[in-house]
């Protein structure tokens, strides 16, 4: 298939990275809130699509006048919440719907309110043209015990006043699970007038915090924010979990763990607090602005940011603390920042403490441990790993790499505003010689990387650390088992790998006898692709596909082949083609054969006239082998001084006996000479002729043949091949969320092998990529 399954393997691998097929293993130690709480969440990972019994029914066609039944439903949200006890769920049909959800009732413990989509569908809120400006599509106010999911939220242009998508000011037991937000956008992004974002838990409540609130498996993108970010936590907010989740293409910063903005009144609590961000991947998060990290602490205190992936914002993390200097009885402190993967930022990789001598505040005892950050920064700031006004960090175990010469590490400000640094057993590497290796630290320029570890106390290496694919280790990396076992990273790598805790790698990655790697070979007469993928476990799969053309006559033209959803193309116009002048002459072509009535020196193509036989293969003809729900498209350049004529074309499946079935017929009115295509229908798979009866007046000449190979697929329901529908079939692969409805099964087994596996989910992503 002329590389094509190695390109798209390779291609699904890193977009399968980003869509969580490698999502974080979650257990109960990556996760804030009460027992219960996290207990519910670790349950939601196993949580099948069953429908529930006494539900309410929401749809586009229903009526508040209803019964809120599946054949009876309610039009909007908000009055089935009206209806709603705890421990309901409200299912929410497939469809556009331009109205708000303002949730006004709370459930109770283990009894959440729900609202969410009917399974396989996706209902869509859609603000274009909403008659009010600003607010949220979503409002969460005073509200516990709620549940959401399996919502798209969308297309909010604000004008004078700011907007959302989620907005939460106070509740407990929250969850936001599956849902898509898209385009929150103010109208000037340069303006602080007018700010948006697609979810905000603004704690503004001193007596009753924001608390125990599930952000899972989310993806927000597209969003125009302006000077807020697109994910906030901000003011009296505790025990928030962001896992698994996806944010890209926003116009200022990912996801901010914020404080000191004065949200709360009462300063010891205007910090959001024990939250985690765990697996997401952030991406083209850029501002105009000013620089915009992918993830910001930004005046929050005991956060965790572990397993993430962060790659083509302005900066990659940042343990900030902008408004900190008038809060110092209250820091920024105890922030981890573990097992992430942050590459090609155009600032620094990871920042660390207040940039501004004034302004910004101290940040304490910051544990860095086991990340990779790779080729961040350009030559206005471009370092992997910056160092501002901090206290108490502690650096293990990271790899700092750049394929060029620029610095990877400064320390800014003097000792007193700097100190307390701990760095041992880090891996750094660049174009420049280990004597060249160059650190600014306290105003001092240290020169070789010798010196830099007298100076520093650093037990690391500088070697290159033989990356593979995705910056993983490769089974000859020096980083492989010489990491500091005394810094606990957690259970798991970025791949939920287990750590070998007693000599643990550095990076992000725990090597475990295994690479991932893609290696492709082609030929050229016989085609073959191999492709070899080692993912999270020692287990192997290889694939190997192999292709051979077969030309009669002497044509060496070969077919254009793409994969399951593109197209397979016959090109008769091309000058490989020989003899078109030569009458009845029979071709076969990479398994389609033609039987036609010459050409003329001046049309490029085949003469196709009127089949009179009984026998179809007597006279002219195309036949060829298609599948069921196969697009044949066949073009035609007709010629004729006389308009109206009608060329009709007729599709035949061949019979065992080679006796013909039509299956479909299908015309175009030819108005003189002129171009055009006429497409029939396959019924299901097997052998087809194409031919035609018709009498004209004028000469049908047969251009091309394309067969637009249908595919199935479309598991959300809502008419629309995408990475969503990629997503539901690698969720089942990997046992997150298998799919157990057997119709389900037969439209997730793209390739029609009787499994739904991996090679379904790469073949899908290759017909909508």
């Amino acid at each position: 298939m002329k590389k094509i399954f190695g390109v798209m393997f390779f291609t699904a691998m890193l977009w399968l990275l980003s869509c969580q097929l490698f999502a974080a293993t979650i257990t109960a130690g990556d996760l804030r809130g009460d027992d219960n709480f996290i207990n519910k969440i670790l349950s939601l990972q196993k949580e099948d699509n069953t429908v529930v019994d006494n539900a309410i029914y929401v749809a586009t066609d229903g009526s508040n006048s209803n019964k809120g039944t599946i054949d009876s439903p309610y039009a909007t949200v908000y009055y089935a919440i009206s209806k709603a006890k705890a421990g309901q769920t409200i299912y929410v049909r497939g469809g556009t719907y331009n109205q708000n959800i303002v949730i006004t009732k709370s459930g109770t413990e283990g009894n959440y309110i729900t609202i969410r989509n009917y399974p396989n569908e996706k209902p869509v809120f859609d603000h274009t043209n909403y008659p009010t400006d600003g607010g949220a599509i979503i409002e969460l106010s005073k509200v516990n015990y709620i549940h959401i999911q399996g919502l798209k939220l969308c297309n909010k242009d604000l004008k004078s006043n700011s907007g959302y998508g989620i907005l939460m000011r106070q509740g407990n037991h929250i969850i936001i699970k599956d849902v898509e937000i898209s385009n929150i956008n103010v109208p000037d992004p340069t303006s602080s007038k007018v700010g948006a974002n697609a979810i905000i838990l603004y704690g503004n409540n001193a007596s009753v915090p924001i608390s125990n609130v599930l952000i899972d498996n989310c993806y927000v993108h597209d969003c125009q924010t302006g000077w807020n970010e697109a994910v906030t936590v901000n003011g009296n907010s505790e025990y928030v979990n962001v896992i698994n989740s996806r944010i890209e293409n926003i116009g200022n910063i990912g996801l901010d763990f914020a404080g000191h903005f004065n949200a709360c009144k009462d300063s010891s609590l205007d910090q959001a607090r024990y939250c985690v961000a765990v697996g997401n991947v952030v991406s083209k998060c850029v501002s105009p602005n000013a620089t915009s990290y992918g993830l910001y602490n930004d005046g929050g205190r005991d956060n965790t940011f572990d397993r993430n992936v962060v790659y083509e914002c302005s900066g990659g993390i940042e343990i900030g603390s902008e408004e900190g200097a008038k809060y110092s009885d209250y820091p920024v402190k105890n922030v981890v920042v573990k097992n992430n993967l942050i590459y090609n930022n155009t600032q620094a990789g990871l920042s660390v403490g207040g940039y501004d001598n004034d302004a910004t505040g101290i940040v304490y005892n910051t544990k860095i441990y086991n990340n990779t950050i790779v080729n961040n920064g350009n030559s206005d700031y471009g370092v992997e790993l910056g160092i501002n006004k901090t206290s108490g960090t502690d650096i293990r175990n990271n790899i700092f790499y750049k394929d060029n010469d620029l610095e990877l590490i400064k320390v800014r400000f003097t000792e007193d505003l700097a100190g307390d640094l701990t760095f041992k057993n880090n891996c750094y590497y660049s174009t420049r010689t280990a004597s060249n290796f160059k650190v600014i630290r306290y105003g001092e320029t240290f020169r070789g990387f010798d010196n830099w570890k007298t100076a520093s106390g650093e037990t690391g290496i500088y070697e290159n650390p033989n990356f593979g694919d995705e910056y993983s280790l490769l089974k000859n990396s020096p980083c492989i088992d010489v990491g500091d076992s005394t810094a606990y990273s957690g259970k798991y790598d970025i791949l939920s790998n287990e750590r070998n805790i007693n000599n643990i790698d550095i990076g992000c990655y725990e090597y475990n006898g295994s690479e991932v790697t893609t290696t492709t070979t082609v030929e050229t007469s016989s085609e073959t692709t191999t492709t070899k993928v080692t993912e999270t476990s020692t287990e192997s799969t290889t694939t190997t596909t192999t292709e051979t053309t077969t030309v009669s006559e002497s044509s060496s033209e070969t077919t254009t082949e793409n994969a399951v959803g593109s197209a397979l193309e016959w090109d008769f116009t091309d000058s490989n083609w020989t003899d078109k002048t030569a009458t009845k002459t029979v071709y076969t072509v990479n398994g389609l054969t033609v039987r036609h009535n010459g050409t003329s020196s001046g049309i490029k193509g085949f003469k196709f006239d009127k089949n009179t036989k009984s026998n179809k293969l007597d006279y002219f003809y195309i036949r060829l082998n298609a599948k069921a729900k196969d697009k044949l498209t066949v073009y035609v350049n007709y010629n004729s001084s006389k308009a109206g004529n009608i060329v009709v074309l007729t599709l035949a499946k061949v019979n065992d006996d080679d006796t013909f079935t039509t299956v479909d017929t299908q015309s175009v009115e030819a108005l003189k000479t002129g171009d055009y295509k006429i497409t029939l229908n396959v019924s299901d798979d097997g052998d087809y002729i194409v031919y035609t009866d018709t009498t004209s007046s004028g000469t049908a000449f047969y251009n091309k043949v394309v067969i637009n190979r249908a595919v199935t697929g479309n598991m959300n329901g809502d008419g629309v091949l995408d990475k969503e529908d990629v997503a539901i079939i690698l969720k089942h692969c990997s046992g997150v969320q298998p799919i157990t409805d057997s119709t389900m099964l037969t439209k997730a087994d793209i390739n029609n092998d009787g499994v739904v596996d991996l090679k379904d989910a790469i073949v899908l992503l290759g017909s909508i990529n």
